[in-house]
This record gives C-alpha cells, sequence and structure tokens, in this order.
C-alpha cells in the first residue's frame, strides 16, 4: 500500500498529522541520521519544527524512514519500536549537528499533555541554515 502518495497528494496527510497517527519529517542534509525521542532538548538544534500532534494508544512509537510509507508494511523488520506511555504529546522536531561531519540528529521532544493538541508545525523540510 503506498501511503506516501496518499498522505503527500491528497488531504489524508493533513489528517493523519492532526489525529496524532503520524510525524512526517523531511530532512535536506546529506548523510547518516541520529535518531532520538526525548522529554526535554538536549542541544541548541539547527533549525526545528513545532508543535506536531502524538497520540500514543499501543504502548510503543514506531520510527522509519519516510521512503518506507511507498510500500508500507508495518511489520518491516527495518523499522525501530520503542516503549512509550499511552496518551497525547505535543512534540517538537529539531535538526542538530552530529558529532561526524556527514552525519546529522534528528531529535523529537515530547511532552505528554491531558488532551489533543492543535498541529501547528507545516509541512516543510528541515534544513540547516
Amino acid at each position: 500500500m503506498d501511503l506516501l502518495g496518499r498522505y503527500t497528494t491528497t488531504d489524508e496527510g493533513d489528517r493523519v498529522a492532526d489525529a496524532g497517527a503520524a510525524i512526517p519529517v523531511m530532512v535536506t542534509e546529506p548523510g547518516y541520521a541520529t535518531v532520538t525521542i526525548v522529554e526535554r532538548p538536549t542541544a541548541r538544534p539547527l533549525a526545528s519544527s513545532s508543535v506536531w500532534v502524538l497520540h500514543v494508544t499501543s504502548g510503543e512509537l514506531l520510527v522509519c524512514g519516510l521512503g518506507f510509507l511507498a510500500s508500507w508494511d508495518p511489520l518491516n523488520p527495518k523499522h525501530r519500536r520503542c516503549p512509550a506511555e499511552r496518551g497525547w504529546y505535543e512534540v517538537d522536531v529539531h535538526l542538530l549537528e552530529n558529532a561526524a561531519p556527514d552525519d546529522f540528529g534528528v531529535e523529537f521532544v515530547l511532552r505528554r499533555v491531558d488532551e489533543r493538541p492543535t498541529r501547528t508545525a507545516e509541512f516543510r523540510p528541515l534544513s540547516a541554515p
């Protein structure tokens, strides 16, 4: 199933993001990414995108590259899963500089909230200034 095409050519991508089911991250920096999920920022970001909505219903997060959405298989062994408390979150996405010159970091800063937040983030690539 091609979710990437559906999410980028219709308003379904907005509905999915507003519901907190997915947070799309597009990075224009070349190299490899280190992805971290934290409660507080760990460094000053080169760029950021705020506020995204996340709704955890299963007790875990699934992290994968955007390209995997083109032939979506939720059981793909290349996806990374990590535990997360069920509920609503506001999420900021930060682009960070890494120690290696050809790598970068993507940091998801999760703030637990009692009610469904409103997405104010825009769909745009993250790029260093």
